[in-house]
């Protein structure tokens, strides 16, 4: 491997696959998503993804080509809710991110409920 990287973000969009213009797709889904939150984040481990991404860089051995690959993971985010070092993991990530970090990702809007639920379960552990 030339090269590996790992990007993960929270999306309303369970599936592997995004929709075709990915950004906008994701935008409005967490925009809707974000509404329901706001009054009651108690929803956030059923309505909300981990999306995560793997993707590498290889160069193949017989024509020097370099290929690319990427590997997708989407996880409710309640698979963590009795991960201590995990929710406090996002919790830093996710008060650490910058406005236009969070934009990027259509997190903006889900942050807040998010940072509450993550709160709530960590006193519950």
């Amino acid at each position: 491997v030339l090269a590996e990287r790992f990007n993960w973000l929270l999306t309303a969009i369970g599936t592997l696959l995004f929709p075709p213009d990915s950004h906008a797709a994701n935008a409005e889904a967490s925009a809707r998503t974000a509404q329901i939150l706001m009054d009651d984040d108690r929803l956030c481990g059923e309505r909300l993804y981990i999306r995560t991404e793997r993707q590498t860089l290889l160069k193949l051995p017989k024509s020097g080509a370099v290929a690319f690959s990427i590997h997708t993971y989407s996880d409710p985010l309640s698979a963590i809710a009795k991960d201590r070092e995990s929710l406090a993991g996002m919790r830093d990530a996710l008060a650490s991110y910058s406005a236009a970090r969070l934009g990027y990702s259509a997190m903006i809007d889900i942050r807040a409920p998010v940072l509450r639920w993550i709160d709530r379960r960590l006193d519950a552990l």
